[in-house]
This record gives C-alpha cells, structure tokens and sequence, in this order.
C-alpha cells in the first residue's frame, strides 16, 4: 500500500471487476506498471483474479477495503503537525 497507485488501483476496482487494460487507463499508468503492482497486491491477498474465457479481470477480495480506503483518503487531507503542505 506504500504506493498512491496501488490505493488508486485498489479504489478503481471496489465493487467491480477491471481488466488491466482499464485500470491502467482509469489511474493514468502504463499497462505493465498496472500488471506489477496488481501482482503485488494479489500477493498481498487483496486482489484476485477472475478469469472469463480469454478474458482476466482483477477484483478485491475484502469487504473492509473500502472503509480502510476512506480512512486512507481522510488520513491524507489531515493537517500535518508540522505545518508541511499547509497554503500559506
């Protein structure tokens, strides 16, 4: 989750099945990079695959995910203690 596209594949995917071909074109990242992070994610037990025929699509598998996305989002709009990021 270290990466912001990972979180955006992630937040791409909740309640729906993505190939890579859209993901990578919903979050602006070439196909490959796409294909790599998902591997990583599905290592982490997040994503899976559902195959259809010729066809690979990319799911999460948590029902939490999308809570823990939120909390991410809100988490990433909170004031830094040390004023970092601040307009000003």
């Amino acid at each position: 989750m270290a990466s912001p596209v990972r979180l955006l594949l992630l937040q791409a995917q909740v309640g729906q099945e993505r190939s890579v071909g859209e993901l990578a074109e919903q979050v602006g990242a070439p196909y490959s990079a796409v294909s790599q992070h998902l591997a990583r994610l599905r290592a982490a037990g997040l994503v899976a695959e559902c195959r259809g025929g010729r066809r690979v699509l990319h799911r999460t598998t948590n029902p939490h995910l999308p809570a823990l996305l939120a909390a991410v989002r809100r988490l990433a709009a909170y004031p830094r203690a040390d004023g970092a990021g601040q307009p000003g």
